[in-house]
C-alpha cells in the first residue's frame, strides 16, 4: 500500500510518492446503464437501500442499482430509475444491515487495528513484514493482505476487545518518539528500526543497542511520524467493522462492490465485497468533499464533569459522545463551509429509570457566532443540524436544563464538515 507522506521521520524512513491522477479514477467493468428516468416495477431489479448526500448535506433515500465510470444509477422515492453524475453527491451511505454485517468467519476477538498518518484505519492482523524490514503486511478479513510502510503508520493495536473500541482521534502533530506498549503494561520508547515476521526492533532511549520484541508480548505501537491530510480526490471506503480505507477505484453492481486498493506490490485486481459489509463511500464531488468531525482535533474548553466526576467526550467509531455540561472546540480545515450532524439523546426512554429526567440544549457556534441550537429531552430525542459555517473553529456546547445533568448525554452521529477549497 503506497501513500504519500509529504515529510518523513528524520531518521531513516523514505518518502513514497503516490500517483494522484490514479487516485481520482472510479472505474470498473462496463455495465448497461438506462439513461434518464424510467419507471419500472420494483421487483424487476435487485437494489440496496441507501442514502445519497448532496452538496447541501441533505440526505436522499434511494435504492442503489450501480455505480460505474463516475455515473450512479438508483431508484428514487417515486420508484423511478434515475442516472446521475456522481459529482452531484459527496457521500453514499448504505442503510441495509451495514451496522451488523459480519466481517470474518474466524476469531474476530484477535483482530487489531492499524491507523495511518492520514487517518485511514484498517481492522485486521499482522501477517509478516517486507524483506527490507520497513513495511508490515496487514491482512483484513475481506480486503486481503496489504503492505504498509512504517513511515505511513501512526499506530497499531495488535489485539482489541472488538474492532469498534480501537479508534482514537489523532492530533495534528505526532509524538516525539516511537513507543511500544507490552502486554504487561510496560513501555519502551525510542525509534523502531525494523519490522520482522515475528516482532519489532526498537532502539530504546535507555539501551546501547536495538531490542527485539516478539509480537506475542506486544500490545500496541505508536510511531513518531508526522500527521498528513488524506488525498481528497480519492474515494474513501468505510466498512461495517470500522475500517476506513482510501481506494484507487470503486464500483457497484446491484448488491456487490468492487474496490481496487493501492498496494506497493502492484496489485490492480478489484476485491469484491458484499454491500452488506459497507457503511458508506465518500467522494470528492466537483472539488467538494467531506471530513468527519470526529477526525478533527477536539479540545474540552469547559465543563467535562458531572456531580464532581469526570465525564469527558468519547469517540465511538465516528460518533461523538458528550455529557452536559461541557464545551468542546474543533479546528476547522481551510475551506469549511457547512456542518451537519444528527443530534441524538444517548439515553433512550426506558433504558434507565432516570432517562425521563434528561433535558439539555445543544448550541453550535463558529467564529461568527451561534449557528445552530437544538433542545433534546426524553420527549424530543433527536434533531437534525445542518448549517453554514465559517472561520477557523467550531464550538459545541451542552447546557443542562431544569432537571440538572441527569443522563444529559448527546450522541452526534454522521457529523461532518463540507470542504469546498478556494480556487
Amino acid at each position: 500500500m503506497s501513500y504519500d507522506s509529504g515529510t518523513t521521520n528524520q531518521d531513516s524512513r523514505a518518502t513514497v510518492r503516490g500517483n494522484p491522477n490514479a487516485m481520482a479514477v472510479v472505474r470498473s467493468a462496463a455495465l448497461v446503464l438506462l439513461l434518464g428516468s424510467v419507471a419500472v416495477p420494483p421487483i424487476a431489479f435487485a437494489a440496496t437501500p441507501a442514502k445519497l448526500i448532496d452538496h447541501d448535506l441533505h440526505p436522499h433515500r434511494v435504492n442503489i442499482q450501480s455505480v460505474v465510470d463516475g455515473v450512479i444509477q438508483y431508484w428514487d422515492a417515486d420508484r423511478s430509475l434515475r442516472t446521475e453524475s456522481i459529482d452531484k453527491f459527496v457521500q453514499l451511505r448504505i442503510t441495509a444491515q451495514a451496522a451488523d454485517a459480519p466481517t470474518d468467519s474466524g476469531d474476530t476477538a484477535s483482530l487489531g487495528v492499524i491507523t495511518l498518518t492520514d487517518g485511514q484505519r484498517i481492522v485486521g492482523r499482522w501477517v509478516g513484514a517486507s524483506r527490507n524490514g520497513q513495511a508490515v503486511r496487514w491482512k483484513h478479513p475481506l480486503l486481503g493482505t496489504r503492505e504498509i510502510e512504517l513511515e505511513h503508520i501512526a499506530a497499531i493495536r495488535f489485539r482489541a476487545r472488538s474492532p469498534h473500541d480501537t479508534h482514537a482521534v489523532l492530533p495534528n502533530a505526532g509524538p516525539q518518539s516511537d513507543t511500544l506498549t507490552l502486554t504487561n503494561g510496560d513501555t519502551l520508547t525510542g525509534f523502531v528500526t525494523e519490522a520482522t515476521d515475528t516482532g519489532l526492533s526498537i532502539q530504546s532511549d535507555t539501551s546501547p543497542g536495538p531490542i527485539t520484541v516478539p509480537l506475542e508480548t506486544t500490545h500496541s505501537l505508536t510511531l513518531a511520524n508526522p500527521r498528513r491530510p488524506r488525498d481528497p480526490a480519492a474515494p474513501l471506503l468505510h466498512l461495517a467493522d470500522s475500517t476506513r480505507i482510501t481506494a484507487v477505484s470503486i464500483s457497484i453492481a446491484k448488491d456487490r462492490l468492487a474496490v481496487v486498493l493501492p498496494n506497493v506490490a502492484g496489485d490492480t485486481d478489484p476485491v469484491a465485497v458484499a454491500l452488506a459489509h459497507v457503511r458508506r463511500i465518500d467522494w470528492s464531488a466537483g472539488g467538494a468533499f467531506l471530513v468527519d468531525l470526529a477526525t478533527l482535533p477536539m479540545r474540552v474548553i469547559g465543563g467535562g464533569q458531572v456531580f464532581g466526576v469526570a465525564a469527558l467526550p468519547r469517540i465511538e467509531q465516528s460518533d461523538i459522545l458528550l455529557h452536559a455540561p461541557v464545551t468542546v472546540e474543533f479546528d476547522l480545515p481551510p475551506g469549511a463551509v457547512r456542518f451537519a450532524a444528527n443530534a441524538l439523546l444517548d439515553a433512550p426512554p426506558g433504558s434507565h429509570p432516570a432517562a425521563a429526567w434528561a433535558d439539555f440544549s445543544v448550541i453550535v457556534r463558529d467564529d461568527t457566532g451561534e449557528v445552530a441550537k437544538a433542545d433534546l429531552s426524553a420527549t424530543f430525542t433527536a434533531a437534525r443540524l445542518n448549517h453554514p459555517v465559517a472561520g477557523r473553529t467550531l464550538t459545541i456546547q451542552l447546557h443542562e436544563s431544569r432537571n440538572g445533568p441527569i443522563l444529559d448525554r448527546l450522541r452526534l452521529s454522521d457529523a461532518a464538515i463540507l470542504i469546498r477549497p478556494m480556487p
